[in-house]
């Protein structure tokens, strides 16, 4: 058994690959990691006694619709396993899914937009676009494309309408159907987007598009919001910043570079040096401080924990160490497939092996001894983690091979809730529609 294949379970943003939170991100199964940003919410009067009459006559599933998850478009309630709705959604299956306590709504995102529905599933307003779009983080519109170029529309929220559609670019050579993919970087003003292989710079302002004077750098990793990417070549380190076109540098030596980076937020990057050194870059600063020394040498650096304290690498061998950034040390962790931080000093993991002492699920928090929770060990899609945490009702969500199991998410309360012929190809949780 592969005890630390699960380091790299999130595929990391590359040169070479399209994008996704994102949040994010198309596996097997169960993890729809962060809900994309969202507009401002407002409701009239008239509008807000039209939601409260709504609320009043909704169904008994709204106010637990925190420990409620969408899997293969059915409702399922998580803590007795019931299915509450079969094939809810009527434009099927869903990336995510958000109940607006506002407008006693639901809003589920597609890949050509948003759909708004009633409780009971149809749809009651629509934002969909002509071909699949990108929502900007920056402003929350969308990007798309029609007649060959790029175009932006700016959406109401709260009305959930499209204000305004305006074309972006007056080339007419852009492909419509892989262009959120093929989006690799972006800015507040500019974006970065493969197309007819070739590397734009698209002014999202002007609409100038032009060949991109893209760094050349090797192991190249892409920060979570898209707009810095770092690499080092010939004994330097660069970190490129998509708005301004420019790459700041730092001298590493002729013989310094990195194997591995991993983005803790949009300011900080751990880097893997070939020697076994973690290092912690700061952008703002433009520095490299030593974090940590790994007591054998690793060459992958895994998902950091909430919050980016702890860091899992992993060594060609199967051994597994946890970096810790603020208290500046490696511990090594035996590990397994499928990891899945819980809280920000919590995992899970699996080890689906012949050994009964090793065989299960297991929970392990920080400078403490790994817990078995169960026997049975978690199913583990390839590429995916398969683990949901459901936000707001400290619960963790998982299968076992004919089981729908849940747990808190302090480890406690295991239970295998209801049987299942077979697990879902895709589950998402009920998040709750955020204001901007």
């Amino acid at each position: 058994m592969r005890m630390w294949g699960w380091v790299r379970q999130f595929p990391k943003v590359a040169l070479v690959v399209g994008v996704l939170v994102g949040s994010t991100l198309v596996f097997a199964m169960w993890w729809f990691s962060t809900p994309s940003k969202t507009g401002e919410f407002g409701a009239a009067s008239g509008e807000v006694a039209k939601a409260s009459a709504a609320a009043a006559q909704a169904p008994a599933w709204v106010k637990d619709f925190k420990k409620l998850i969408l899997a293969d478009n059915n409702l399922v309630n998580v803590e007795t396993g019931e299915v509450i709705v079969k094939g809810w959604l009527k434009h099927g299956m869903p990336s995510g899914v958000w109940f607006d306590d506002d407008s006693a709504k639901v809003i589920a995102r597609y890949s050509k937009g948003f759909v708004r529905y009633n409780l009971d599933g149809k749809p009651e307003r629509d934002i969909l676009m002509p071909s699949p779009a990108f929502l900007l983080p920056s402003s929350d519109d969308l990007l798309f494309v029609k007649e060959a170029d790029i175009w932006r529309a700016e959406i109401d929220w709260a009305a959930f309408v499209v204000r305004e559609e305006k074309a972006v670019t007056a080339i007419e050579e852009f492909v419509d159907e892989y262009f959120p993919d093929n989006i690799l970087m972006v800015g507040e003003k500019v974006l970065l987007v493969r197309n007819k292989m070739q590397l734009l710079r698209v002014d999202l302002e002007t609409g100038e598009t032009r060949p991109s004077k893209f760094p050349a750098v090797s192991g190249m990793e892409i920060s979570p919001g898209k707009r810095f990417l770092i690499g080092d070549q010939n004994g330097t380190l660069f970190c490129y910043d998509i708005e301004t076109d420019r790459a700041t540098t730092l001298e590493l030596g002729k013989r310094v570079g990195f194997q591995d980076y991993q983005w803790l937020d949009e300011d900080r990057c751990l880097a893997l040096d070939r020697g076994g050194l973690v290092k912690l870059f700061s952008r703002e600063d433009n520095k490299l401080d030593a974090v940590a020394e790994l007591p054998k040498q690793c060459r992958q650096l895994g998902i950091p924990s909430p919050h980016g304290r702890y860091v899992f690498a992993s060594s060609e061998g199967g051994r597994g160490f946890l970096v810790d950034t603020e208290g500046r040390k490696a511990s090594p962790v035996r590990g397994g497939t499928g990891v899945a931080w819980m809280d920000a000093e919590r995992f899970m993991f699996a080890r689906d092996t012949q050994n009964s002492e090793l065989r299960g699920t297991w929970t392990q928090k920080v400078e403490e001894t790994e817990q078995r929770v169960s026997p049975r060990p978690y199913l583990v899609p390839r590429g995916g983690s398969a683990v949901l945490p459901l936000p707001g009702s400290g619960l963790v969500v998982f299968y076992a091979k004919d089981a729908l199991c849940r747990m808190n998410s302090d480890g406690t309360d295991f239970a295998e809730v209801a049987e299942v012929a077979r697990p879902p190809s895709f589950a998402i949780p009920i998040g709750e529609w955020q204001e901007h």
